[in-house]
């Protein structure tokens, strides 16, 4: 397996002023694919940072048995898993290809893979078949991207560190750490209306659901299981920002 090189500068700066939903906001608009992780917890030393990672270089997605896999060089590769257990292994083995530096005053996470594994990627860890869904609702089992840039704010400490990770490969056009602090000192950052439209819609009307919650009473009362969570869906059209 080819493994690729990963250079990291980083600069550390006082987080006083900043908030992470301010600077991802300013930094979506300039980053297709950014991602923001707010911690919770201020109050511990271990888990008190936030994450927001922006310019992804490469990326794996598993999804209906189909792996497809892009790289800093520009690269792609679309193969079927040989079994639905393979892709814990895979998503491993793409992982493993990156080699990052190790700095000595580093976030938890500096650098890494961000994303999500869905409720519907059990499939691929448990013998269970999951439903097809309806096209307009399904998301990808599992998406993981690798970041250019790290932004890590020590809400313990108020402190920031900014990370850019250089890939072996990679076609760098544009002025790196120096640029991502512009676009964090910018007094503001572009924002647009939001507006509803029409009414909000569920899947399951009232009465459904009514019956739905009884059946899940009933398993209860037979000793069936000891809990049951009955959901429904809703959406609602708008125009504007989702954010």
């Amino acid at each position: 397996m080819k493994k690729i090189a990963v250079q990291t500068k980083h600069k550390k700066r006082l987080a006083d002023t900043f908030t992470p939903v301010g600077i991802f906001l300013k930094l979506r608009n300039k980053f297709k694919n950014s991602v923001i992780l707010e911690s919770a917890d201020y109050h511990g030393k271990e888990h008190g940072y936030s994450h927001i990672a922006c310019d992804p270089v490469a990326s794996i997605i598993i999804n209906s048995d189909t792996v497809v896999q892009t790289f800093p060089d520009g690269t792609t590769e679309t193969f079927m898993l040989n079994h639905r257990k393979d892709a814990v292994k895979v998503l491993m083995d793409f992982a493993s290809k990156f080699q990052w530096e190790r700095k000595a005053e580093q976030a938890p996470m500096a650098n890494g893979l961000f994303g999500h594994i869905a409720y519907d990627a059990v499939q691929y860890f448990e013998d269970i078949d999951i439903q097809a869904q309806n096209a307009n609702t399904q998301l990808p089992s599992i998406v993981y991207f690798v970041y250019r840039y790290v932004v890590a704010i020590n809400h313990f400490k108020d402190e920031m560190y900014l990370y850019e990770h250089h890939y072996e490969g990679q076609k760098i056009e544009n002025q790196g750490l120096s640029e991502l602090e512009m676009l964090l000192d910018m007094p503001h950052y572009a924002t647009s209306s939001f507006t509803l439209q029409g009414n909000e819609t569920s899947n399951v009307t009232d009465e459904q659901m009514r019956e739905n919650i009884q059946t899940c009473i009933n398993h209860c009362l037979r000793g069936d299981v000891f809990q049951i969570v009955p959901s429904r869906r809703f959406s609602q059209a708008f125009e504007g920002d989702d954010f």
